[in-house]
């Protein structure tokens, strides 16, 4: 039996489904909305959706930031990525677990330069970013006895 060949991917398609996930989950603002009409009456014809222009135009500037993000992740510049998140998506900052994990690989890789300065960076990050951070994102663990705090 041969394997079905590969379907083309409707990007537009995807980017709208990934948006309207992100957008319920309040990880991104949603586009301003069109100015309201002038009377009642008015609203019950107007349209409010936004031209497949615009949606076209948004998903591919998402797509753009996302790859940004991904490519200084991958790069080990943990620092870019947190800026174009602070820029662009600060709603996601607000998950102190993917915070957590950008603190961690921050920290990863200020050890793996292996440099005493990055190291010296490396126990700050630990001290002012990473512990207090941890706090956030695993509040049981702050609950449990039996673990003990090493920052």
């Amino acid at each position: 039996m041969d394997p079905l060949p590969p379907s083309p991917v409707n990007w537009d398609s995807l980017d709208a489904l990934v948006l309207d996930f992100v957008r319920s989950d309040r990880l991104i603002a949603p586009p301003a909305s069109p100015s309201p009409p002038s009377s009642p009456s008015s609203s019950t014809t107007t349209a409010t959706s936004s031209s497949p222009s615009t949606s076209t135009s948004s998903s591919y500037c998402s797509r753009i930031l996302i790859r940004r993000a991904r490519r200084a992740l991958e790069a080990g510049d943990v620092d870019a990525a947190l800026a174009l998140l602070r820029a662009h998506a600060p709603a996601a900052l607000l998950d102190h677990r993917l915070l957590f994990h950008l603190h961690k690989q921050r920290f990863v890789e200020l050890v793996r330069r292996g440099t005493e300065a990055d190291r010296e960076a490396a126990l700050d990050c630990l001290r002012t970013a990473l512990a207090p951070c941890a706090l956030d994102a695993y509040p049981e663990l702050t609950r449990n006895s039996n673990i003990y705090c090493w920052f």
